[in-house]
């Protein structure tokens, strides 16, 4: 019968040249560039401060109104900080603001403006308003609903909030000096504690877990190998690999951010999946008999596999170096570069390290012995002939239900949501997110939005008049549910007679006059800025964090809000823009959505023209393709029709996941096509396949995704969705990689990947 046929097992193989000669030289040239690579590692571990808002490129119409805003009223970093005894008459208060006030580094000041409900209500009160319209006119900014609780905003310097998680630990210092309180106690909001938080837990991320994961792995692996020099060899090479790629980051001049902690993670895994491959071609090698060129022969088997799988899954990772969200394109380009630069580790170092120690390792799997005898005489275990015997028999219900299935899943992906908002970057075990419901159950939102409105110099209103303006469309905004606190010049206007005498009209034009003349103060106060020819007005939004809002509806409401009240208002040379971290948060949001379509149509396409060369047939490499967008059309069309949202951790699983799932479609496809060409049917080409590559298809499933899963205890969401959605994608590209793919070789279409030999008296006519 074709399914009792077995392939010609002897192996006089193309030599790679003879690793008798070439390992020694391989070794030392590896030993030689070692200290170069651990010292290029270890400093390219360090993580660079991240920000947010920070993540669109420059060239972005939302980023350059962003540093619009910037220039002319500063960075709007700031720490927003209270207690459970930081209310209106608790003189702690004012000494924490002074502290913070006189705190000084090397360049000075450590704060440009440091406030508090108290300063705040005072200022108004100074204009002559009562103490009541004065709280009134902060409530929800400053102070809370109950008109008691209110906290200290700090605007720290420019050059202090480049690093975001020292300023913090300075702030904290302050509080711990100035009125006895330690950190726990404080609850802290605002962009620049979001900074921190996000290079604290990257950083912890990276210490904690990382050394985890690898203890995971080599666990699984010595569980899956049993030999412990081998598994030692694997873990060692593919620590080679992840130090080769933190190296590389860090000579050419990248820095770890907050997708970048997963790279090293990545790259293990990767290297791990290729040093097992290489091992499970060696120790075939070894059992049938190829004695001290097993790893020659190892070399020769693996060489195209090894290097085809390596380019594609370059290319699913280099795709995402298309995505305009920074840290995913240069996550993407330097995982792209971490696995070509991961081949000649893995299909030369290797290997030489093995044909040094033959004498220890190839005794171990030498004969066929160890084998079953079963799978002595028919290629496979009973399990796994089983499974070929099923697959083969019901490929057609196996392939057509498969199809139908990934078409209505894949629907769902139209329906994806993405978010990059606080509560999706941290899990609710986190502190930052207990402060954030603390602050704004207590005082009120903590998003900032700005809306600035220009007056330009064909504007004929005077200063007051274009206060007045800024308070007409401030009210307007606040019409819009979602903000329920506002700051603007307007919010410390005096108290103006209405009078219609001439006293009255007196009265009122002092007052006028005089509150022009604090223009400057307001300027200082970061909510004017007057040029040479024109003026800006601020109006700083806050917006809830932890809440549900759709930030794009929330923008065109404000949008259209503001467009309306300056069409009543009707006034020549007056324009607006909004900006801030709502608009920066919405455009990213937005951006990821469309990255995750761009970088998978991008390695989709790119991929399936390398399947097409490789096989030399369009429709094969069409179909090829099938098993490798199995894995991300199920969790992803899965994910939209459950309604969950992406965030970064997720969307750069996509590419990465069909660039690995194609890993072992290469290693499958190439024993298949070996087995027909060596005169095989396809059915007995499967079980060769099986035979040859199934157990290590296997193996480096399960160790790479069950390797990334330390990660997933992790606060900080991006990595672990990230590790989570390895893990899915990664069992599930294993089930299409066993079921779908023999299924479809099976079935009629299988006969188009079949590769048999051309008879030695064929003569072209």
């Amino acid at each position: 019968m074709a399914s009792e046929q077995t392939a010609p097992e002897s192996h006089q193989p193309r030599r790679f040249g003879g690793l008798d000669r070439w390992a020694l030289p391989i070794l030392l040239t590896a030993a030689l560039l070692l200290p170069v690579i651990v010292f290029g590692a270890v400093k390219g571990m360090k993580i660079a401060p991240t920000d947010i808002r920070k993540l669109l490129p420059t060239n972005f119409e939302e980023s350059q109104v962003y540093e619009q805003f910037k220039s002319r009223f500063g960075v709007d970093e700031m720490i927003v900080a209270s207690w459970d005894a930081c209310v209106m008459d608790n003189p702690d208060v004012l000494k924490f603001q002074d502290a913070l006030t006189a705190a000084r580094d090397e360049q000075g000041p450590v704060f440009v403006n440091v406030t508090s409900g108290i300063k705040m209500r005072y200022q108004i009160e100074s204009a002559g308003i009562s103490r009541e319209t004065a709280s009134k006119r902060i409530s929800g900014l400053m102070i809370g609903p109950d008109q008691e609780t209110t906290c200290i905003v700090a605007f720290p310097q420019a050059r202090a909030s480049e690093d975001r998680k020292k300023l913090v630990a300075r702030f904290y210092q302050i509080a711990k000096e100035s009125i006895g309180l330690e950190s726990e106690e404080l609850y802290l909001g605002g962009p620049t504690v979001d900074g921190a938080a996000i290079d604290i837990e990257s950083k912890r991320s990276l210490d904690t877990f990382l050394g985890l994961s690898l203890l995971t792995v080599m666990l699984l692996a010595w569980f899956r190998l049993r030999d412990v020099k081998l598994t030692a060899l694997v873990i060692a090479t593919a620590c080679s690999c992840s130090a080769t790629a933190m190296a590389a980051l860090y000579y050419s001049g990248g820095q770890m951010n907050l997708t970048m902690v997963m790279l090293p993670a990545l790259i293990f895994v990767l290297g791990v999946s290729g040093a097992i491959h290489m091992v499970n071609y060696y120790r075939k090698a070894a059992a049938q008999g190829a004695g001290e060129a097993s790893a020659d022969v190892a070399i020769s088997d693996g060489c195209f596999p090894v290097i085809l799988s390596s380019v594609t899954t370059s290319i699913g990772l280099c795709s995402l170096a298309t995505s305009q969200i920074k840290p995913i394109g240069q996550f993407g380009l330097y995982s792209a570069i971490g696995v070509l630069l991961s081949i000649p580790i893995v299909l030369l170092v290797l290997p030489a390290v093995l044909h040094r120690m033959r004498g220890q390792i190839s005794t171990h799997f030498s004969t066929d012995g160890n084998l079953a005898k079963r799978e002595r005489e028919t290629g496979v275990s009973r399990g796994m002939s089983v499974l070929v015997n099923w697959v083969c028999r019901s490929h057609q219900f196996i392939v057509i239900p498969t199809i139908i299935l990934l078409t209505l899943l894949g629907t769902g992906i139209l329906s994806l949501k993405a978010s990059v908002k606080i509560q999706n970057r941290f899990s609710p075990r986190a502190q930052i997110i207990g402060d954030y419901q603390w602050l704004e159950s207590r005082l009120g939102p903590l998003v900032p939005m700005e809306i600035m409105l220009h007056f330009d110099a064909d504007n004929t209103l005077t200063a007051w008049q274009q206060m007045q303006m800024v308070q007409s469309v401030e009210r307007a905004v606040k019409q819009t549910t979602a903000v329920s606190a506002s700051l603007s010049a307007a919010t410390f206007e005096p108290i103006v007679p209405k009078g219609k005498r001439a006293l009255g009209r007196m009265q009122r034009l002092a007052t006028i006059d005089l509150w022009e003349k604090s223009l400057p103060q307001l300027e200082e106060a970061k909510l004017v800025s007057v040029e040479e020819d024109s003026t800006w007005w601020r109006i700083s939004l806050r917006i809830a964090a932890m809440n549900d809002i759709d930030y794009g509806q929330f923008i065109e409401t404000v949008n259209r809000n503001v467009d309306n009240q300056l069409a009543y208002l009707n006034q020549p040379g007056v324009s607006v823009e909004v900006t801030g971290g709502v608009p920066l948060i919405y455009k990213a949001q937005r951006q990821i959505l469309g990255d995750l379509t761009l970088s998978f149509v991008t390695a989709f396409v790119l991929i399936t023209f390398v399947l097409i060369f490789v096989i030399r047939s369009f429709a094969a490499g069409l179909i090829a393709m099938l098993p490798n967008i199995f894995p991300p059309l199920m969790v992803f069309g899965t994910m939209g029709w459950l309604g969950t949202s992406i965030e970064i951790g997720s969307v750069m699983t996509a590419s990465v996941a069909l660039g690995v799932a194609v890993d072992d479609t290469i290693h499958f496809l190439t024993w298949f096509r070996r087995g027909t060409r060596n005169g095989l049917s396809r059915v007995a080409s499967i079980r060769f396949a099986f035979k040859h590559c199934a157990k290590a298809m296997i193996d480096t499933s399960l160790i790479c995704g069950l390797g990334v899963c330390p990660f997933l205890f992790s606060i900080f969401m991006p990595t672990a969705k990230f590790s989570l959605m390895m893990l899915v994608l990664l069992m599930m590209a294993l089930v299409g990689d066993l079921f779908f793919l023999p299924a479809i070789l099976a079935s009629p279409a299988g006969k188009l990947f079949a590769k048999r030999r051309k008879p030695k008296n064929w003569v072209k006519k």
